[in-house]
């Protein structure tokens, strides 16, 4: 989750500023914004609730948009509070469109502020802080961060818009009031067309979400088994050279083992033969001796 604050100072009255919230839009300085639609708006206690579908062109990198989708259009559901006893608005605005990857929350503040030192000019203070949140899908943290620098960029359009919008009122834009019922009727009527179309494309959105999803699964248990069966095929090819180069040394071993035993045996069996020769020739040599010693002993007889 990444987050981004920044404070704004209109040198305005907050009754102008919180006007302009409303009637911001259509506006040349933030085109993307398509439209908006009232979906439910009630007094309570004296503070205005309203709730609004934004739809929008939200630019993003074509590498992001592989990530999350290729959609044109995009939805944001607003809800906003308006107290003008104590002088203060806020809006609360979510993403609907990828909703299932990522989660863009928008809140913003206006409050009255006192005059600056030296002025009698009022002002309005806007806080806005911008949260985001990538979840479920590769590179996470890398897209937190490129989507929210897209929207501090374009954080100074929005204020470009509002004084723009202020401008115009203060040139004599018809009121607010003078044309709330108009406004209320076209919106009603708007919003069932446009609710009904929203539903359409959220199921579209999910049905291709669903399908990407099967897809990359299955290709992920295709690489899987791909590298399981790999592995089994090395595994199998080293065990094979193990037992060749291990059947070969030990053929070797017995070949060299019988050669050093034959050539053992045969010399022994050398040896031996010399042993038997050398001890005949001696056995004879003392026969002939003891032959000769009784020829010689009959002489004397």
């Amino acid at each position: 989750m990444k987050i981004w604050k920044s404070e704004y100072v209109f040198n305005h009255p907050w009754e102008t500023v919180s006007e302009a919230v409303w009637r911001k839009y259509p506006n040349p300085h933030k085109p993307e914004i398509m439209g908006t639609d009232i979906l439910d708006r009630q007094i309570d206690s004296g503070v205005l609730r309203s709730q609004r579908l934004i739809a929008s062109r939200f630019g993003l990198p074509v590498w992001s948009r592989k990530i999350l989708g290729t959609e044109d259009i995009c939805y944001g559901f607003e809800t906003s509070e308006v107290n003008p006893g104590k002088q203060m608005m806020s809006c609360t605005t979510k993403n609907l469109t990828f909703s299932h990857t990522v989660t863009m929350l928008e809140r913003m503040v206006y409050r009255a502020a006192p005059p600056a030192p030296g002025s009698t000019q009022p002002r309005t203070v806007m806080e806005q802080e911008f949260t985001v949140t990538v979840h479920g899908i590769p590179l996470a943290s890398y897209l937190e961060d490129t989507i929210l620098g897209s929207l501090a960029r374009n954080a100074f359009k929005g204020r470009e818009a509002m004084e723009w919008t202020i401008d115009n009122i203060k040139k004599g834009w018809p009121s607010s009031a003078s044309t709330t019922q108009e406004t209320s009727c076209s919106e009603i009527n708007a919003s069932k067309v446009f609710n009904l179309a929203m539903v359409d494309e959220m199921s579209d959105i999910a049905k291709k979400s669903v399908d990407e999803f099967s897809e990359l699964a299955i290709k992920s248990v295709d690489e899987l088994s791909g590298k399981a069966l790999k592995s089994v095929d090395e595994l199998s090819g080293k065990a094979l050279k193990s037992v060749d180069e291990f059947s070969g040394k030990a053929l070797k071993s017995v070949d060299e083992f019988s050669g050093k035993a034959l050539k053992s045996v045969d010399e022994f069996s050398g040896k031996a033969l010399k042993s038997v020769d050398e001890f005949s020739g001696k056995a004879l040599k003392s026969v002939r001796h003891e032959r000769h010693f009784d020829e010689l002993f009959n002489l004397f007889l």
